[in-house]
């Protein structure tokens, strides 16, 4: 796949020769590098890279250039940085760079070969590791003796998702933290510099009967307290009488109601974002109750999306529907590898016809979405949108301010929910099913058939699939965007 940039991330790349010359095809030309064993270069056009793929809303491409940065550290001789940020790379994707690839990089790449990225719990190859709970060994635990809590960069700061981070590692017998799992995290670069922060943390280590042990070691920050999701956000008459048929487990009447109180949500004169996401997030538990659970986490990550502090919500009173989403929040998690150019296709969906709402609150809607190998939607989110009266994507409106929404983001938040009732046929690589991230280009309402300067085929594009020509997924469009201002 040839990664691309969006013009608000190349202006980045002026400050340096090297970056100004990758502009173009920034994954190609730090590969030309490394095989060149220009290992330095190749050093500097990965770190200049990082500063922009920390801002991207895909873990593949952050992996990406994590993994190449990791190969310059190998080439270089710099083993335990080269290391870290392999394992860091395959926390993003499990398969960052393919064994051919690896294999070019020649004995850099042979080195980061040998150190695949251990599953949570797996005790790490040579290694003995023991956990504080195990019963009978009166380990003394590891005490820390330095190192300061993540700070996020302003780039990470302001993407519209969850910053919460939980990881499991090892604490070795020399006090040091290794071999690091991701158990869950928010956007891609909260992952990133989560880990950057803590590989520099020092513990006295763990002792048995004197002796330095390693153990398992579980770092979380970010993590919100647990709140009911009525005391998350203040609910309206409506989505309070849908909250309350959620803890009756009446799926179905609460689905309603929940629905109800969406659309009635959408046209409030001052359109409130916390109750719409809310009132998504009750959706998803009515889904979730009634057996449709691809749309049940889909609505439940979306509405992550809109309103943040959702991510803490505590969803035990909604029995099995919120047992179940517990385990679906948003969060980034190693896939057994990410489709690199084979796109997903839309198999079934409805147009979206923006219903009542203004004409200036039509157009065409840009969606980052990741189709799972089971071709379900997961971590849909707000990517941009173009006004109907806009004729190229000159004028992409990239956020909406904290607060009430401006009416013209209502088209973009119907597309956001209606694309959770769609279904996919995942991307295949050698035939077997894998994840795919794309951006997927969703019209509202009365929008011509046409993207930027070219028309969409009727049928659809033929690599991507869009039924009837007005809806797409394409994973050649740039793979990250940077956000210049709030968070959406």
């Amino acid at each position: 796949m040839r990664y691309l940039l969006p013009v608000t991330a190349m202006a980045l790349l002026t400050v340096s020769p090297l970056a100004a010359a990758a502009a173009a095809d920034p994954i190609a030309a730090i590969d030309a590098k490394l095989r060149a064993g220009e290992w330095t270069a190749a050093h500097e056009l990965a770190l200049a890279q990082l500063d922009i793929a920390r801002g991207s809303l895909y873990p593949s491409y952050l992996s990406a250039v994590a993994a190449r940065l990791a190969v310059a550290e190998a080439g270089l001789g710099r083993g335990e940085d080269a290391v870290w940020h392999w394992q860091a790379a395959q926390n993003l994707d499990r398969d960052p760079l393919s064994p051919e690839t690896l294999a070019s990089f020649g004995e850099a790449g042979a080195v980061l070969a040998g150190h695949r990225l251990r599953r949570l719990g797996e005790q790490p190859i040579g290694t003995t590791v023991y956990r504080a709970e195990d019963p009978g060994r009166g380990l003394r635990l590891p005490r820390k003796l330095s190192g300061d809590p993540p700070t996020l960069s302003a780039i990470v700061s302001r993407l519209p998702v969850p910053k919460a981070f939980r990881v499991e590692a090892v604490i070795d017998v020399e006090g040091r933290l290794r071999e690091p799992v991701v158990v869950g995290g928010g956007a891609p670069g909260v992952v990133w510099e989560g880990l950057e922060a803590i590989r520099g943390w020092r513990y006295d280590p763990a002792l048995e009967r004197g002796k330095p042990v390693a153990v398992f070691h579980d770092v979380r920050f970010n993590a919100p307290p647990r709140r009911p999701l009525a005391e998350v956000v203040t609910l309206d008459a409506r989505a309070a009488a849908a909250e309350s048929l959620l803890r009756s487990g009446r799926w179905d009447a609460a689905g309603r109601k929940a629905r109800s109180a969406w659309i009635a949500a959408l046209h409030d004169r001052e359109p409130r974002r916390d109750l719409l996401a809310a009132t998504l997030a009750m959706r998803g538990l009515a889904d979730a109750g009634a057996g449709r659970r691809r749309a049940g986490v889909c609505r439940w990550q979306a509405a992550q999306h809109l309103d943040d502090r959702l991510y803490g919500a505590d969803l035990t009173a909604y029995g099995p529907a919120g047992a179940f989403l517990d385990g679906h929040r948003w969060g980034v998690a190693a896939e057994p590898g990410m489709a690199k150019d084979a796109p997903a296709r839309v198999k079934r969906a409805r147009r979206v016809e923006g219903g009542a709402l203004p004409a200036r609150a039509q157009g065409v809607t840009f969606l980052a979405v990741t189709v799972d190998e089971r071709g379900d939607l997961v971590q849909p989110l707000i990517l941009g949108k173009r006004p109907l009266s806009t004729p190229d994507e000159s004028a992409l409106a990239f956020r909406y301010a904290a607060g009430p929404l401006d009416v013209t983001w209502l088209g973009a938040l119907m597309a956001l929910d209606a694309v959770c009732d769609w279904t996919f046929e995942p991307a295949r690589v050698a035939g077997k099913p894998v994840s795919s991230e794309a951006v997927m280009t969703v019209p509202v309402g009365a929008v011509p058939i046409r993207i930027g300067t070219g028309a969409i085929p009727e049928g659809g594009n033929r690599a991507a699939g869009g039924p009837n020509g007005w809806a797409i997924i394409d994973n050649s469009r740039p793979p990250l965007d940077v956000f210049t201002g709030g968070p959406p």
